[in-house]
C-alpha cells in the first residue's frame, strides 16, 4: 500500500517499518476489539478516508502539523475538521500494534483521554492493572486520585505512542527525562510516581516497591 521506510523511535528496541495496515488486518482487529458496532462501522470509515487522503503514510508524516491534525489541507466536515482529524483510534493502532511511533508535536496536539481505560484500551496491549498500581503510589505521595489518574493518563499515553510500545516496564529513566523536557514543566509530575520517594532503578528501567 506504501513504500516501507525504517523509522527509529525514542526508546524502541528497534526500527520499525512505517506503513499502512491492511484492511483486512485493521476491520479484523477494530471486529475483536470494538464492541458498538457503530463504532467499529465510524472506525472504519475514518481508516478509509485517512488512507484515501495519505495513501501513503510517509507523506502524512511529513506534512505541515495543522493539517496532520485536521485542521486545514483538506475538506472540511460539519465539525469544521478534515478527515486528518478522525484518524486518531487507527493512530493509537499503528503505534500500539504495529510500531510505528508518533511525534510529540501531533501528540501534544490531540486528546488521549481514554488510553488506560478497560474501554478505550481494548487490544493495544497495556497491563492495566500497572497502570492502577502507578495511581496508587501517586495517591500516597499526595495526589488525589483523580489527578493522579489524570496526570499519568496525560503523560505516560503520549510516552508510549512515541515509543510505540504500550509496555510500562520498557520505560527507561532516560525515556522520562527526554519525554518531561519536551512535555514542560506543567506536566512534570510524570515521573513522581516512577522515580519519586520509593521508587528503584534496575538495569536502566524503572519499578516501583
Amino acid at each position: 500500500m506504501t513504500a516501507a521506510v525504517r523509522v527509529p523511535t525514542l526508546g524502541a528496541p528497534a526500527a520499525v517499518l512505517r506503513s499502512h495496515a491492511g484492511i483486512e488486518e485493521y476491520r479484523s482487529w477494530v471486529g475483536e476489539f470494538v464492541p458498538n458496532q457503530a463504532v467499529r462501522w465510524a472506525r472504519m470509515c475514518a481508516y478509509r478516508g485517512f488512507v484515501q487522503a495519505w495513501p501513503d503514510i510517509n507523506d502524512w508524516f511529513a506534512a505541515p502539523l495543522p493539517v496532520r491534525l485536521g485542521f486545514t489541507g483538506g475538506a472540511l466536515r460539519a465539525d469544521g475538521r478534515t478527515v486528518a482529524h478522525r484518524s486518531n483510534g487507527y493512530l493509537m493502532y499503528l503505534a500500539l500494534v504495529r510500531g510505528v511511533g508518533l511525534d510529540y508535536g501531533l501528540l501534544l496536539g490531540r486528546k488521549y483521554n481514554r488510553m488506560f481505560s478497560e474501554e478505550g484500551g481494548r487490544g493495544l496491549g497495556f497491563d492495566l492493572g500497572l497502570f492502577d498500581r502507578h495511581v496508587d503510589r501517586m495517591v500516597q505521595l499526595g495526589f488525589s486520585r483523580p489527578s493522579a489518574s489524570t496526570d499519568l493518563m496525560w503523560s505516560l499515553g503520549r510516552l508510549v505512542l512515541h515509543r510505540a510500545d504500550p509496555d510500562l516496564t520498557a520505560i527507561t529513566e532516560a525515556d522520562l527525562l527526554t519525554s518531561g523536557s519536551r512535555f514542560g514543566s506543567s506536566r512534570s509530575a510524570m515521573t513522581s510516581p516512577i522515580c519519586g520517594a520509593g521508587c528503584s532503578r534496575q538495569a536502566g528501567r524503572v519499578t516501583t516497591r
